[in-house]
């Protein structure tokens, strides 16, 4: 069992609502206690046109099983809750990215850990480290911690825009993610 990290994001439709979604179905794949970050609203990065801005979070958990299974069930989580095409850094519903896999290291063609996304998008690093400041974080140079690379920020990553919002969630009891309809009405 390894403990894992996800970023989760949207900026399409009804923003809250597609994070709890993405929560409540994560608490059917992960085991232990989900602890997340306070929500962050942040800028989009790396595209091409302008887009609303997300809403992000990163929940942490404990997952029996391969990286390439968590990657799989996150992808099914993100079509069921609407997400179009992968890969085109377009507005979405539901982004679901799986940021560290206990301190396993994996550079293939689906499925690249730590994520890029770690080392290029502050609200990564902010949201791990607001869960687990000293999460350990495999690089090429050896393991170093989340608390450490936030002390040595590049600088075209403390300017992008990270802020905290003081919205809180309720616990929600496990369940099935809204169906279609449900979430037409969003």
């Amino acid at each position: 069992m390894a403990r894992v990290f996800l970023s989760l994001g949207s900026n399409k439709g009804n923003r809250h609502e597609y994070i709890r979604l993405m929560l409540d179905s994560l608490r059917l794949v992960l085991k232990g206690p989900l602890c997340r970050s306070r929500l962050m609203e942040t800028e989009a990065v790396d595209v091409a046109r302008p887009q609303n801005a997300y809403l992000n979070l990163v929940v942490s958990g404990e997952f029996d099983g391969s990286p390439a299974e968590l990657l799989g069930r996150c992808d099914q989580i993100e079509r069921e809750l609407g997400r179009e095409a992968k890969g085109q850094r377009l507005p979405r519903t539901a982004d679901i990215d799986l940021l560290l896999f206990g301190t396993e290291r994996i550079r293939g063609s689906g499925l690249t850990i730590p994520h890029p996304g770690i080392f290029t998008r502050r609200f990564c690093l902010a949201g791990i480290g607001d869960i687990e400041p000293q999460a350990a974080v495999p690089r090429e140079t050896g393991i170093t911690t989340v608390a450490n690379l936030l002390d040595h920020v590049p600088q075209n990553l403390a300017r992008q825009r990270v802020e905290f919002l003081s919205f809180e969630y309720t616990e929600v009891p496990a369940g099935p993610p809204a169906s279609k309809e449900e979430r037409s009405e969003m």
